[in-house]
């Protein structure tokens, strides 16, 4: 770590003051030109503060991808406050809608209301299920890994973590199931967020159905393997989750991954116990 970087996680908390201080007397934040309400207390929310200053590169990559086909299906898997859901609803035209999905019923609350309060609720439904491989009923805790919330409790067993609170049960259904419910077009180019803490191989392995259906795929996922080994998956299982076909890229990069270099970002990524965004996808032939 540089010798500075404590001193600019200070400056960058004494500049989100105004925020922190917004959100705490209930009133919502701009941040990248969204207005979120947000629990004062989430330190993702409290992040969130930082982001009109420094900016977020998936977030710009995911607004470019929906202004260029417009008329997509975005579905937001791991929505929390609704940044990239409302910020594709507000770029999407024509039959373009969004899914947002969010079972944490605490954070829930604040993404309906900021899909209100932007205007957007024409465009967007707001599902109260987890994304999975199969229907079941799970509970969901307190993240101290993220800030955010999980279904997986052992991710509060990292070391420094703070202990988990149970927030009570939630249905999980493929995601297949969900799409089919809300008699969406297939059609449409599908866009994908997934942020899930761990569980994106399920998330894909219960939309294998769509995935195949839709012309056109693009995928942005964020990949932790650390987070996938404490729940007992293989992180390769994310490359044999893919539709075939699929491209694999970091986000932002030019190169394709094959098979070899996705397993060593992956060893790379577990040895810094860190993160990174991947962009995926799928097209049939006739579009390229």
């Amino acid at each position: 770590m540089s010798i500075l970087q404590p001193v600019k996680e200070a400056v960058r908390w004494s500049l989100g003051f105004p925020a922190r201080r917004a959100l705490r007397l209930g009133r919502p934040v701009n941040v990248e030109g969204i207005r979120l309400c947000m629990n004062p207390e989430d330190r993702y929310a409290i992040r969130l503060t930082h982001w009109s200053r420094k900016g977020d590169s998936l977030l710009r990559r995911v607004r470019e991808t929906i202004a260029r086909y417009p008329e997509c299906l975005l579905m937001d898997v791991g929505a929390n406050y609704g940044l990239y859901a409302i910020s594709g609803a507000l770029v999407q035209r024509g039959i373009g809608r969004t899914v947002a999905v969010e079972p944490s019923p605490r954070t829930r609350r604040y993404l309906r209301k900021n899909v209100q309060l932007n205007g957007v609720s024409h465009k967007i439904a707001v599902a109260d299920v987890a994304l999975g491989e199969v229907e079941c009923e799970q509970h969901i805790f307190t993240n101290g890994f993220s800030g955010g919330d999980s279904l997986a409790e052992a991710t509060t067993t990292i070391p420094g973590c703070h202990p988990a609170a149970d927030l009570g049960a939630v249905r999980v259904v493929r995601g297949d199931t969900l799409l089919d419910e809300l008699q969406l077009s297939v059609e449409q180019t599908l866009v994908l967020k997934i942020d899930v803490q761990g569980y994106e191989v399920q998330v894909l392995r219960g939309l294998r159905q769509h995935l195949a259906l839709h012309p056109r795929v693009i995928c942005f996922c964020e990949v932790s393997p650390a987070l996938m080994r404490l729940i007992g998956m293989d992180p390769l299982d994310m490359w044999r989750a893919l539709p075939e076909g699929s491209e694999v890229r970091v986000s932002g990069a030019s190169k394709v991954l094959c098979l070899g270099s996705f397993s060593r970002l992956v060893q790379d990524l577990q040895a810094r116990n860190d993160c990174v965004d991947l962009e995926i996808r799928r097209e049939v032939t006739e579009l390229r």
